[in-house]
């Protein structure tokens, strides 16, 4: 499988291992490609927010104060790191379907991982503490954890 079929496309199959390697290699990457961001906006003298890439719970937060020149300076990094989640996530997302596929599944398998992945945390915001929260909780993990297994 040459490289550009490996990270861009959603056809085929990898094992286990490669896609342990997929992943590590993206884990990486997202982290060197931060970096590099983060030190760009300090040697140009850019004003940065934290930043963060997630590719499970997708969101993504820009409130500038009014008047305030640094905020509106620090969109540009938000804008590249936004930008820089899009490539890892659809590449993330071809690893991912290409091992569903290893395992007789369909690409459309993922949807219930990523969004019982993504929307965990939030379920105990919206009951706080009450029993549906517990049990839509445990739902969702028992989901991620079976998401593992089918992934890893």
């Amino acid at each position: 499988m040459d490289f550009v079929r490996f990270l861009f496309r959603f056809d085929g199959r990898i094992g286990r291992a490669r896609y342990w390697l997929a992943t590590l290699v993206l884990l990486v990457a997202m982290i060197t490609g931060l970096s590099l961001l983060s030190d760009a906006c300090d040697m140009l003298g850019i004003a940065s927010t934290p930043l963060n890439i997630d590719l499970i719970g997708i969101s993504a937060g820009i409130e500038p104060r009014d008047g305030d020149v640094a905020a509106r300076a620090g969109l540009f990094p938000q804008i590249v790191a936004g930008l820089m989640g899009a490539v890892f996530a659809w590449l993330y997302a071809a690893a991912s379907i290409k091992r569903l596929h290893d395992r007789n599944r369909s690409g459309w398998w993922m949807l219930p991982f990523l969004v019982a992945i993504g929307h965990r945390d939030y379920v105990a915001a919206w009951f706080v503490d009450s029993s549906p929260a517990r049990w839509i909780g445990l739902a969702l993990h028992i989901v991620s954890f079976w998401g593992l297994v089918e992934f890893y």
